[in-house]
Parts: C-alpha cells; structure tokens; sequence
C-alpha cells in the first residue's frame, strides 16, 4: 500500500468522535480523489492483443468529493440515532453500500448509498458520499460530470464499473484479483479513495471554505409521541452539524442556510453582548428579524469570487426567495417546542423551518407545558418518499456485552494520525466552524 493510502487508513482509523469529523472531511475534500477503474478485459491481456491494449483498456475516472455526511453510533457515548449501525461498519476504511436490513442484502433503486467506515470495535460508523465532480482532463474543453445524490453517485460507480446491480459490485470486489477485497484505499481496488500527491495545491472550493451543516432528509417520523427518551434523543441529533460542504449542494441548500445563519446569529450575540457591557447594560437586546440576514447568507452562499454567469446570477435570486421563505418558518418555529413536530416526516421547507427554529431556543427536554407549545403538529405533512429516503435507515442495534461494550473515552479526540491530513496551524486556519443551535444557546447564556 502506497504511503498516502496507508495514511489516510490511519486516519480513517483514529476518527472516533466529533471532534475529529472536520479534519478528516478538509482531508476528504482538499486532498483525495474518488477513483473508480474498470478492470480491463481478459482479452487485453493476452499477448496477441498487446499492441492496442492501450488504445482500448477502459480509463480511470477521478472525482472531487464536496458533500459528505458522518454518522457515527458509538453507545453510550454518542449514540446517533439516525447511523445504520450495520455490524460490516465495525470496520475502518472499508467500503458499506447501504445495507437492506441488518442481513447481507442490499438496498438498489434510489435508496442506495457508499459510505467509507470509520468503525471500530465499540462503534460503527460511516461517512456518506453526497456529491462528486469528475476531474477533467487539461486539453477536455467539456463540462465537469457533477453527480449529486447518493443514489445518482452509486449509479456512476456501477455503470462505470459495468455493473447494474450492488451485489454484484460488491461480490467482485471481493474476490478481486488484487485482493483489495472491500478496502477503500488499496492503491489496486478498482474503487478507492486516493490521496493527492504531496504539493499539488489543494482542491478548489466552490464555497470558499468548508461548511458544516445539519445532515440531509433526517425526520422524525419514527417518533410518535412527545415526552419520550427515544424523540429527545432524535432532537438532540436531528441538526447536528455533521454534513461538511465545499460547494452548494442541489439538495438540502437550506441545511447549509441554517448553519451561516446559526453563524451570523452567534456573531452578533456576541458583538452585542460585548458592547453593551462596554455601555454597563444588563441585558442582551433582541435580535433583528431573521429576514434581515438574507443578503449575508446568500454572500455566503454565492461569494463575490464565484462566476457571476447568467446561469449562477439565475440560481442566487431562486435561492433568495428560499431563504425568504425559509428564514420566516424559522421565525415562526421559534415559538413552538420541539416535541410537537413528533411523527413528522418534514417534508418541505416549512417543517424543516420550523422544526430548525424550534431547536434554537430548546432546553433539552422532551415535551413542553400547553402554554409553551405554541401550537400542535397538525400543520406537518406526511414525507416524500424522495425526498426522506435516507431517514429511513433501519434502527440501530444495540451493541452487547463482550470487548464492544468496553466504554472508551472519546469525546476529546486523540488528534490526527501521524502524516495524514493538514498540519496543526492548518486546521486552525482551514475556516470549519462548527455551530449549531446549542452552541448559539452558550453564546447567549455568555
């Protein structure tokens, strides 16, 4: 195995809390590529057909990563609610399609899904493949393949690969001649994760930076009933910000429009705060209305750098009235608690408004009094099926007694592994904050 293969499996492998999911995702985004390979044909092999094994051997194809999202169920320490959970994620750096089941079945049509572990003996863990653009070639005037979706990314690796079916993909991988098996960084698999070559300038980030927003077509729809443990675990995890994104996504914009939010928010609580001590006054004075962060987030959203092309200027006024929309249903959430959108599916922009809004004022616990309901769930919808699919992940079961029970602390990170990922001073300048409706709730109490 090539030393930045090797590397980057020691990284995989030393990913075992929160507190390391930004570096491995600015690892992920600035420096690897997905590489996916065609095994050539057994008659380019043969030594008649050696002169133009080279002219007809299928190509590699590369791609950049710029969506993932990390689900890591690691009990009782993190317990993510929303991680399959499958007993193949006790592993590190091995491919999990999405798995039919806890069986050997695999899910196919558009409820597929690649994750690379980052399991060990006491957790199962993942990180899902959103989104991918392909790398063209200097002399290639074409437009880059960007491939969004996880059911979309599957499709291209097996069309590419010259499968139709998950199964079959994964069987031969297995008994792959290389013996690479379902490794994701084996320098000979034909589907790995690639390391850049040292002093190649990082990936270009659309974005301008990486941002961490809450994890795409999560819901509540398996939580009936308010006052429960199993919905005040489901709102502790529904926002967290565990989706890491360096350009803007087709699906789930509004995820990244409540982190920037979350982040404005925070700056001015502490601006305000920090001025108003200077002036000797007690309290915090009200935020302004959310509507009027609209034009910072979409700064964000579109950066001065981006290309001000026709096609860009169309998507930044649709992505305006989004927003609009989107930042009212927050607004109107934050006068209701979380337990009343128990059952949902959140469906559109509404539900996830104002479930989001919910968040940012909640105390933690799992029902709320009648004068603080400030309204009932009826106004939510079932879920689209499309759109939810990845809420409907099968529930995690509970890892048993034996070496997988043996509590570790990890909530602290044991930091990067040696030789892998970017220097110190680099993640601390790598702009990856990481907000969230808690961490704007400490900022205020502040």
């Amino acid at each position: 195995m090539a030393a930045g293969d090797d590397a980057l499996s020691r990284q995989l492998g030393a990913c075992q809390s929160p507190a390391d999911f930004a570096s491995l995702a600015h690892t992920l985004l600035t420096s690897c590529h997905l590489v996916v390979q065609p095994s050539p044909s057994p008659s380019s092999s043969s030594p008649s057909s050696s002169s133009s094994s080279s002219s007809s051997a299928p190509s590699q194809r590369r791609f950049i990563l710029s969506d993932i999202e990390f689900y890591h169920f690691d009990p009782p320490i993190h317990p993510d609610p929303f991680a399959h959970a499958h007993a193949s994620q006790v592993n590190s750096a091995t491919w999990y399609f999405h798995a039919a089941g806890t069986g050997d079945g695999f899910k196919e049509g558009s409820y597929k899904g690649l994750d690379v572990t980052f399991g060990s003996a006491q957790s199962r863990s993942g990180i899902l493949f959103r989104r991918i653009t392909e790398v063209s070639s200097a002399s290639s005037l074409d437009t880059p393949t960007v491939v969004d979706g996880p059911s979309l990314l599957c499709d291209t690796v097996l069309t590419t690969l010259g499968f139709t079916k998950v199964r079959d993909l994964v069987a031969s991988l297995r008994f792959h001649s290389s013996g690479c098996g379902l490794s994701a960084t084996h320098p000979q698999s034909p589907l790995r994760i690639e390391l850049i070559p040292g002093g190649t300038p990082p990936l270009p980030l659309e974005l301008g930076r990486i941002w961490a927003c809450p994890r795409h077509g999560l819901s509540l729809k398996k939580t009936k009933q308010s006052g429960t443990d199993e919905l005040r675990l489901r709102l502790d995890y529904v926002a967290k910000p565990y989706r890491f994104l360096s350009a803007r996504p087709k699906n789930g914009p509004i995820n990244l429009a409540y982190s920037i939010l979350l982040e404005l928010l925070a700056g001015h609580v502490q601006s305000t705060t920090s001025s108003q001590a200077r002036a000797g006054a007690k309290q915090v004075a009200s935020p302004m209305p959310l509507t009027a962060y609209v034009q910072a987030v979409l700064e964000r959203m579109y950066p001065t750098t981006a290309s001000k092309s026709a096609a860009v200027t169309a998507a930044r006024n649709r992505a305006s009235r989004t927003i609009v929309t989107f930042l009212e249903h927050i607004d109107a959430g934050r006068r209701k608690h979380p337990s009343s959108f128990a059952g949902s599916g959140m469906a559109t922009t509404r539900e996830v408004g104002e479930l989001y809004g919910s968040l940012i004022e909640w105390d933690g616990r799992s029902s709320a009094s009648k004068s603080e309901t400030g309204g009932d769930a009826s106004s939510t919808s079932a879920p689209d099926e499309a759109e939810a699919h990845r809420s409907a992940r099968p529930s995690a079961p509970s890892i048993t007694a034996g070496s997988e029970t043996q509590k570790r602390k990890r909530e602290d990170g044991d930091g990067e592994a040696e030789g892998c990922g970017p220097p110190a001073d680099a993640v601390s300048s790598m702009s990856t904050p990481v907000f969230s409706a808690r961490a704007l709730r400490a900022a205020r109490r502040g």
